[in-house]
């Protein structure tokens, strides 16, 4: 009987076993800022696009990217059509920059009244962010 209640417990406890880990989000708001994270959480980068795209020009030692996608996101940034995403990972506890390239013309393009507004030449520049694993000695 023990051992029924027992499986009937671990069985009942599964799916919080089996859930997700929610990853830590950042946006261009982040730009230039260090972040701390917990080591292992997932990390993704969301970047306004369309018609900028944007690659990663250089991952510090402790992260990895682990995939990127394009999502539709019409409004979402005046003057933007979509989000690109990167999904990272942090194994350890040294801190990582990552630097992110725009590619493509922004400019008018990104300014839904053609001007150089903070939606128009601000994604002319790199996006840069700092992760800081949580227990990471000070650098």
């Amino acid at each position: 009987m023990r051992w029924l209640i027992l499986a009937i417990g671990l069985l009942a406890a599964s799916p919080v076993l089996a859930q997700d880990v929610r990853p830590f989000v950042f946006t261009h708001a982040h730009n230039n800022t260090v972040q701390p994270v917990a080591v292992g959480v997932p990390v993704q980068v969301q970047l306004p696009a369309g018609p900028v795209r944007w690659k990663v020009d250089s991952i510090g030692q402790n992260a990895e990217l682990t995939g990127s996608t394009v999502f539709a996101s019409p409004g979402r940034v005046p003057g933007s059509v979509a989000v690109q995403v990167f999904d990272f990972r942090v194994p350890g506890t040294e801190r990582a920059v990552i630097v992110i390239l725009p590619t493509g013309k922004a400019g008018r393009d990104m300014g839904h009244d053609g001007h150089d507004g903070i939606h128009g030449r601000a994604f002319d520049a790199p996006f840069t962010l700092t992760l800081k694993p949580l227990g990471a000695k000070a650098q």
